[in-house]
């Protein structure tokens, strides 16, 4: 059970907190009753509504019935009282990357660039420091005197073809695009043990594969079951639109490097003392990030029953029992989102939302239960 706040009226409430991480967090908030957090971490739609399996923290599931149909027979014990189910369908855990990853290989791929490219001058600054402790401020070089210069190192965002802002959308066959230091030597004594590590710090973001509209036939199936089977069963449902990722950062210190690399020398992280925050999407890919909830937002949408979908629209009702909205989808533009609507951990947490981002999912969840 979870605790959600902010709801107009009384009601039973089925949740699937797909967006939450590992340890439990307040998620969407709702004033309820009665409520049955349903959702794991990582369970697509296909883990809903067919087969659950363990989750991404490798917690099984339980129960006799799959959480879509578990919800609906705990709805059922219940009698004649106000019942709702909110959910995203698990469709974010249905975003694929090219070569048989998750979304979050990609994502944490990304935010591993950002923070190479953050490190370059923390890392050009140790290379200093080892190459004057290795040669004096001046000494002679065929002969001549000479300054130090010491080695260092470029930040590369590198494509097989095109541009950084294609990254994302490389084919399935080519290299991924990567990211990584050039080295240069620095004139005497060179810190070689250090250059060696560096000229092996890489990191290869997978492209996405597409989610979209006619793009997944299982996943759309998948979600209008879902959709059914409430329908059928003449429980009010809102689908909750995902809001725009871009912006999200990420907090990290030194000990998160090695999440971010197989092998992270101390070199790395001792150059890295502080707690510092950066950006998870660079500015380049920050326009297909965002294609990335549009397209989930659209096939959720479309599978919820509604026509016409547009970027940033209001909450819409797709169908209606008796004159009354059935099938809810809520806006997908949220007034005010920003950095701070993200939580910023790296594991479990970015680009999830933060208490402030709950509020405004919730808000958004209010205004679409006030359509008529």
């Amino acid at each position: 059970m979870k605790r959600f706040t902010g709801w107009p009226t009384a009601l039973i409430a089925t949740l699937w907190l797909l967006l939450g991480a590992c340890s439990a967090d307040d998620g969407w908030r709702a004033q309820w009753t009665r409520g049955l957090a349903l959702g794991r971490t990582g369970y697509a739609s296909g883990n809903i509504i067919a087969t659950a399996g363990n989750d991404s923290c490798g917690n099984a599931w339980n129960e006799q019935f799959p959480p879509a149909r578990a919800g609906i027979t705990w709805l059922a014990t219940l009698g004649d009282i106000d019942k709702l189910m909110i959910t995203d369908g698990g469709l974010i855990n249905d975003q694929q990357s090219v070569g048989g990853g998750s979304w979050s290989d990609t994502l944490s791929a990304m935010v591993a660039c950002n923070a190479m490219e953050a490190l370059e001058g923390p890392i050009n600054q140790f290379l200093d420091f080892e190459h004057r402790q290795l040669n004096p401020a001046t000494f002679k070089e065929k002969g001549k005197p000479v300054n130090r210069k010491s080695p260092r190192v470029k930040f590369v965002r590198q494509m097989p073809a095109g541009v950084w802002a294609d990254a994302l959308d490389v084919p399935a066959g080519m290299r991924a695009a990567r990211c990584w230091y050039e080295t240069f030597q620095g004139n005497g004594i060179n810190p070689e043990q250090t250059i060696n590590v560096l000229d092996h710090v890489e990191k290869r973001v997978p492209a996405l594969i597409r989610l979209w509209v006619g793009a997944a036939p299982g996943v759309a199936d998948n979600l209008t079951a879902i959709k059914d089977l409430y329908k059928d069963a003449g429980v009010k449902q809102f689908w909750v639109q995902y809001p725009y990722m871009d912006q999200a950062q990420v907090v990290l210190r030194g000990t998160d490097l090695k999440l971010l690399w197989n092998v992270v020398s101390p070199i790395l992280h001792q150059r890295w003392n502080a707690q510092v925050t950066i950006p998870a999407v660079d500015p380049g890919l920050a326009p297909r990030i965002r294609q990335v909830s549009d397209d989930l937002n659209q096939l959720m949408f479309t599978q919820a029953g509604c026509a016409g979908f547009a970027a940033a629209h209001g909450p819409v009702v797709c169908s209606r029992n008796a004159g009354k909205p059935s099938v809810v989808v809520t806006r997908s533009a949220y007034p005010g989102w920003g950095p701070a609507d993200h939580q910023t951990t790296v594991i479990g947490g970015m680009p999830h939302e933060s208490p402030a981002g709950a509020d405004k999912l919730g808000a958004g969840i209010n205004a679409a239960d006030a359509l008529p």
